[in-house]
């Protein structure tokens, strides 16, 4: 997932574009920020974030490589909340994934809902 007028700028060369989501209204940072609090706190396994200085690695959660099918969990999560709350309707390609891990999925959601009434 890019959220990038650039996308050259970000991908790398054995990228593909697996879909393209237009959205009807911009979704401000802070609302990004807590669809991925919601995901880091009832899937703390996933390392979502990772900063270097130098030669020095720092992680903001624990040294667990995220599988491909954790990718594609986190983003079509991403893609579900962008779809339901923010009118993304997809130009190419569609939202993949969305069966998988019902029960996480939901946990999420509800996550969020939370999150989003204290803020």
């Amino acid at each position: 997932m890019v959220a990038s007028c650039q996308i050259e700028r970000i991908l790398g060369r054995n990228a593909t574009k697996e879909a393209e989501l237009r959205l009807e209204t911009p979704v401000p940072l802070v609302r990004v920020g807590l669809i991925l609090q919601a995901v880091i706190d009832i899937c703390p396994e996933y390392c979502l974030f990772q900063a270097s200085i130098g030669s020095r690695s720092f992680r903001r959660l624990r040294l667990t490589a995220l599988t491909q099918e954790d990718c594609w969990f986190i983003t079509s999560v991403v893609q579900e909340v962008f779809c339901n709350k923010f009118g993304g309707t997809y130009e190419m390609g569609k939202l993949t994934h969305s069966k998988r891990k019902k029960t996480t999925r939901m946990r999420i959601h509800q996550r969020l809902e939370e999150l989003e009434l204290v803020r």
